[in-house]
């Protein structure tokens, strides 16, 4: 059953109120297992020169400076504003953006990427 509207906007409404406990529990990368570390650096390895990266729901983006260290162009994007805006606060050189339009904008990003040898990286649940 496809999501309605109405689920989407709860879901949105959820995260933005978790925002900042979320992000300041989560300030990099401690819940990771150093397996999971090593897939992420394991999958940058296999990237061409230039590694430009999506980290398609990037949330309040502790994983994106994961991804620069590896020499990944990284671009994180996510639907509620307020995880956004904590991405933004921490990690302003790193280009955020949000809104459920952007569902389009990756589809077509993913299908370019793919073209061009590049890599879209979408790890959350």
């Amino acid at each position: 059953m496809m999501p309605t509207p109405q689920d989407e906007i709860a879901v949105q409404r959820a995260y933005d109120q978790v925002a900042d406990t979320y992000a300041n529990h989560f300030r990099s990368t401690e819940p990771e297992l150093p397996v999971d570390l090593g897939m992420i650096e394991l999958f940058a390895s296999f990237l061409p020169s230039g590694k430009r990266v999506l980290d398609a729901g990037c949330g309040a983006g502790r994983m994106m400076p994961v991804l620069a260290t590896f020499g990944c162009q990284v671009e994180g994007v996510d639907f509620p504003p307020e995880m956004i805006r904590r991405a933004r606060q921490g990690l302003g050189r790193l280009l955020t953006s949000v809104g459920m339009t952007e569902v389009a904008r990756l589809e077509r990003a993913a299908a370019s990427h793919e073209r061009t040898g590049q890599a879209v990286l979408i790890a959350r649940a």
